[in-house]
């Protein structure tokens, strides 16, 4: 761990952890273990805690997982939604100061729109990317139900970034929150 002087505590917990999550088993897990001793290294007592904490309630999803979780959740959207809808539009949740940034909600969004060609509930459905505010700003969505509109985004947390992105969409005045 590069000279890094952590207490075993700290360690224990980690490993318990790993093994209780069946982290061990991921991909570059070692690297991972060894970051988190690293952070945990420069952390008052209470930070720690919190980590731990944190850590212990956080799913993390390899990349294989991906097109079962989100199949899955295409899976479960009610089929009456679905009747007549025609275009699904994907948006990838992200603040306006970051819009130009690459965020893994774009990463998400690509991999979904890879999902819907094979579940069969969106045959004969386009799906199209919106990229930016001011595209979604622009697109007049129509109001017959044939449009729907998903958000997508990797991480739920406190809920300040789709707050954010919200005030932007918001503008689109043809949205429709049935759509959503």
């Amino acid at each position: 761990m590069s000279g890094q002087n952590i207490i075993l505590d700290d360690v224990m917990k980690l490993l318990i952890l790993f093994k209780e999550k069946n982290w061990i088993y991921f991909p570059n897990q070692e690297t991972v273990f060894e970051n988190f001793c690293i952070l945990l290294n420069n952390l008052t007592q209470e930070q720690k805690e919190l980590i731990h904490e944190l850590s212990a309630n956080y799913l993390w999803i390899t990349a294989s997982e991906y097109n079962e979780r989100f199949n899955s959740l295409l899976s479960n959207i009610d089929l009456n939604k679905l009747e007549g809808c025609k275009t699904i539009y994907i948006f990838p949740i992200i603040e306006p100061k970051d819009e130009n940034k690459i965020k893994s909600g774009d990463h998400c969004a690509y991999l979904l729109k890879g999902i819907f060609p094979l579940n069969r509930n969106y045959t004969g459905i386009t799906i199209k990317f919106i990229t930016n505010f001011e595209d979604f700003k622009n697109i007049e969505f129509k109001q017959d139900g044939t449009e729907l509109m998903f958000f997508i985004d990797d991480f739920i947390g406190t809920g300040d970034t789709f707050a954010k992105a919200w005030i932007e969409i918001e503008k689109n005045q043809t949205l429709q929150k049935e759509n959503l």
